[in-house]
Formats: C-alpha cells, sequence, structure tokens
C-alpha cells in the first residue's frame, strides 16, 4: 500500500501547460501521471502497458501518444515526469517526518525514582507571609491605570454641553460653529490621542476668547467684535487711494492723467463710494 496518501494537484499549473490538449489527450495524461504517483516510480516506455494504463488500443494510444508523452522525458527505457519526482520525494520526507514523531509519542516515559510520598517531602514547604506587602506588589500596574485614549473622529461634532459652556463665555452661534470647524480641521491633522476631547474644546474656547478681547477690545470698552477687520480694510483703501492720487498727480504733470480721482475706488472697479473686498467686512449694524 502506498504511503502517500493523497496527491497533490495544482490545477492552475496543469491548465496553463496543457491548454494545447483535447479531450481525450486529457484523460490519457491524467491516467498516466495517476499511474506515476500510485506506484511511485516512472512508467515504463512500453506501448503496450502504456495503452492499457489509459485504456485505449495500441493504434489509438499511438496516435495521441506524442502530445502526450511531450510531458515526460525519455531515458533508460522509462519515461520520467520532474514535477511528479519533486511531489513524491516531498510526501515521503513527510511521512519520515510523521513516522519519527509517531515512534517518540509512543514511547514509555523513564520511571521516577522513589515513591510519590518521597517525592511529596522533597518539595519545597510553603513559607509563612510576611506581614509587610511588597513595595512592587502595591504599585499599580501603569499601563492599566492609563485611560483608553483615540484620536478626534471623522464625524465629530459639538455636544450639548459643549455648546453650552461656549455661550456661556460669550460666543454667539456664528462663532460657535466657526470655531468648531476650526477645531474639528486642526485636530484631525494631528496624531494627538486623548481620553476625551470636552476639556480640549473648552481650552480652546478659552483661548478664542482671550484672543478675541486681545484683538478686538472688550465689550465693556464698546468696540463691536471684528471692528478691527473694519479699521483695516478702511486703512487698506486708503493706502491704495493715497498711491492712485500721487499716481494720478504724475500723470497730470505728464499730459497723461486717465485715471479716476476717486479716492474710494478700490482695484475692483467699485466707484460707488464701497469698500472692497466685502468677505473681510462684519457688516453687521
Amino acid at each position: 500500500m502506498s504511503n502517500r496518501a493523497f496527491m497533490p494537484m495544482f490545477w492552475g499549473d496543469y491548465l496553463r501547460d496543457t491548454m494545447q490538449l483535447s479531450t481525450e489527450e486529457h484523460g490519457a495524461y491524467l491516467l498516466l501521471i495517476s499511474e506515476y504517483w500510485v506506484k511511485g516510480e516512472p512508467l515504463p516506455d512500453d506501448d503496450a502497458i502504456l495503452s492499457k494504463i489509459v485504456r485505449k488500443t495500441k493504434t489509438k494510444w499511438k496516435k495521441i501518444r506524442p502530445k502526450v508523452e511531450s510531458f515526460f522525458e525519455q531515458k533508460d527505457g522509462k519515461l520520467h515526469h520532474s514535477r511528479i519526482d519533486e511531489e513524491i520525494s516531498k510526501s515521503l520526507e513527510m511521512y519520515e517526518k510523521r513516522s519519527t514523531a509517531g515512534r517518540k509519542g509512543g514511547q514509555a516515559k523513564p520511571k521516577q525514582n522513589g515513591s510519590k510520598m518521597e517525592a511529596g517531602l522533597k518539595q519545597p514547604q510553603p513559607q509563612p507571609q510576611s506581614n509587610k506587602l511588597d513595595k512592587k506588589d502595591n504599585k499599580k500596574d501603569p499601563e492599566k491605570s492609563k485611560p483608553k485614549t483615540y484620536r478626534l473622529p471623522e464625524d465629530w461634532k459639538l455636544c450639548t454641553d459643549c455648546i453650552k459652556y461656549a455661550r456661556e463665555k460669550g460666543m454667539t452661534d456664528d462663532e460657535i460653529r466657526t470655531t468648531a470647524e476650526e477645531f474639528k480641521l486642526y485636530w484631525l491633522d494631528q496624531s494627538t490621542k486623548r481620553p476625551g476631547w470636552i476639556g480640549t474644546w473648552k481650552r480652546w474656547v478659552i483661548k478664542k476668547c482671550e484672543n478675541r478681547s486681545a484683538s478686538f477690545g472688550s465689550k465693556s470698552s464698546g468696540q463691536r467684535p471684528g471692528g478691527n477687520d473694519v479699521l483695516a480694510a478702511y486703512s487698506r483703501v486708503l493706502n491704495r487711494a493715497e498711491a492712485k492720487d500721487a499716481l494720478s498727480e504724475e500723470r497730470r504733470d505728464s499730459g497723461r492723467d486717465r485715471e479716476s480721482d476717486n479716492p474710494w475706488e478700490t482695484y475692483d472697479g467699485a466707484a460707488n463710494g464701497s469698500i472692497g473686498h466685502p468677505e473681510i467686512i462684519d457688516h453687521t449694524p
């Protein structure tokens, strides 16, 4: 009986190498390699024997033999197949390893000297425990004591408490929405992990309010938020107007004055007395 329980079949390799075979040639080739595997040795190069293996008459076998035998190597009156020889070697090696492991497992273990009572007496006796706890045992595992941290979620949204806290700090709903967007975009780009993000949000709001007070002035001063933006815009417009006046005067002197003298005309062509760049102007009355 063969020690090879099964024959490994790599169908991807087989179909790639046998695309040119017909159905009849496929059957003959499979029967030959099956016989090769079961016997565990090359096939005899004898048409009488080979025709019986493939279940064909000699005449029909000789017709299909040229294509089928191209997968074998003729040597010493035998048909050798290198891939099957390789798989047979692997199978025999695996069989030997398993047999050796089985023999070792079935061997009796050596008897221990002395009786069970003697073995028990030789075992170390328990020592009385000290009333003082070991300092190491008293310490908590730092890894277990640490709270679980995580990055700011992609779908992070303000909770009710966060909105309430921002309102208590004097922020309007528009400011809260803008601040929340800044907060989310900033921390999504960071690799920071924290056990919770409510405290971070509160610190962010405090910092935002402090910056706003420093930049725009407090409410007690009577200056509304965004005042510095307006002043900065006016300053830019005035600077442009002064530059245009200087250019116009220079062109008038040269007789080439074709520019408007309207000091409020900005580079976007607005000559209606309004200030350009409306996106930076707070139009709140």
